[in-house]
C-alpha cells in the first residue's frame, strides 16, 4: 500500500485534471479495479495450500490492490462534502470497523467444524464476494460530485 496508494492517487488526479474524465468516473474505476484485483489475489490464497512464498506474494499484491481502493476511499468524502468531512469520515469508519469486529466470529464459525484448508478456502471466497459486492454497490450508488446538502 505504501507504493500503490500514492501512485494510484497521482494517476487519479492526473486523469481528473485533464478534464476528460469526471471525478465520479475516476473514483469508480479506481474502486472497482482495486476491489476486483484484490479479489483475484484472495481466491488463490485459499487454493495454494501451504506454500509460504506464494502466500506472501499474493498478500503483497493484495495489499497493493487495497492501496488503489483506498485512493478512492480516503478522498471521496472530500469530493462529496468538504465542510462535513469529519462527520462523514467518522460514520464511514465506524461502519467499516464493524466488519473487523464481526470477522473473527465469522471466521471461527466457518473453520470450526471443517478441515482447516476447506474452511479457509470458504473464508477467502467470502472475502472475495464481500469485495465484489462493495464494488458493485459503489458503482451503483457512489458519486464524486459535491452534494447539494454539503453547503
Amino acid at each position: 500500500m505504501t507504493i500503490s496508494f500514492p501512485i494510484s492517487s497521482a494517476v487519479a488526479d492526473w486523469l481528473r485534471s485533464s478534464g476528460k474524465l469526471s471525478t465520479g468516473f475516476v473514483r469508480k474505476a479506481a474502486c472497482v479495479s482495486g476491489f476486483i484485483l484484490a479479489d483475484c489475489c484472495l481466491i488463490p490464497l485459499g487454493l495454494m495450500g501451504c506454500n509460504r512464498v506464494l502466500a506472501v506474494v499474493a498478500v503483497f499484491f493484495l495489499q497493493g490492490c487495497q492501496g488503489v481502493v483506498f485512493s478512492t476511499v480516503e478522498c471521496n468524502q472530500l469530493d462529496l462534502a468538504p465542510l462535513h468531512v469529519g462527520n462523514i469520515y467518522g460514520l464511514t469508519y465506524t461502519v467499516a470497523n464493524l466488519g473487523s469486529i464481526v470477522a473473527p466470529y465469522v471466521v471461527s464459525a466457518m473453520t470450526a467444524e471443517q478441515s482447516a484448508r476447506l474452511g479457509w478456502q470458504m473464508v477467502f471466497f467470502l472475502l472475495s464476494g464481500v469485495g465484489t459486492f462493495g464494488a458493485i454497490v459503489y458503482v451503483i450508488f457512489g458519486s464524486g460530485n459535491r452534494q447539494s446538502w454539503s453547503d
